[in-house]
């Protein structure tokens, strides 16, 4: 059932967001729950990977400490990921209610987790998951019409300007960081 959603959601989200008529936010939890877990797991073993060409240099014990550590982290940002769902997705719905959108919290959820298909199906994958990031983006630009009743332009505005105003304060930051760098002036 869950590999028949995600194909479907990769393979044809306009059909898959315009059927979706699920009730509560039970059915769509339980596929984060799921989706996020595998993810969760892929992108530890991958960071491990990564990091044991570190840990071929250790004693034993330290390396057994740092792989210990990898997954410890993996499994606690999963476990997090869980909580913390609820409130990304309530600040989400109250964005979204500023374009218009007149739907319950249970569409919101349903809609932005389901969106996010191909971010945890490949998003542990090092460069596609920029593009997965991207094609969650787009799913949520497809799906919110068909969810929320928002029209074409004001979904593209209600997901794309959140990012850029992410990327100018970051670049801000950094401009500003680097200037007190250069000058001489205490940093942050």
């Amino acid at each position: 059932m869950i590999i028949d959603k995600v194909k479907q959601i990769i393979s044809n989200p306009t059909g898959f967001f315009e059927s979706l008529s699920e009730n509560g936010i039970k059915d769509c939890y339980v596929y984060f729950l799921l989706v996020s877990l595998v993810y969760a797991v892929l992108d530890t073993i991958l960071s491990v990977a990564f990091r044991s060409f570190g840990f071929a240099v250790l004693p034993a014990d330290e390396a057994a400490l740092g792989v210990g550590i990898a997954f410890a982290s993996g499994i606690g940002s999963w476990i997090a990921g869980l909580v913390f769902i609820f409130v990304g997705i309530a600040i989400w719905h109250v964005w979204l209610m500023i374009f218009g959108a007149r739907v319950p919290f249970e569409k919101t959820m349903q809609t932005s987790i389901y969106a996010a298909t191909p971010f945890y199906v490949f998003g542990w994958i090092p460069i596609l998951g920029v593009l997965a990031g991207i094609w969650t983006m787009v799913l949520n630009i497809i799906a919110l019409p068909k969810t929320h009743g928002l029209s074409t332009t004001k979904s593209v505005i209600a997901v794309l300007l959140p990012s850029v105003l992410i990327v100018m304060f970051a670049v801000t930051l950094i401009a500003l960081i680097a200037g007190a760098a250069f000058s001489g002036l205490p940093a942050f």
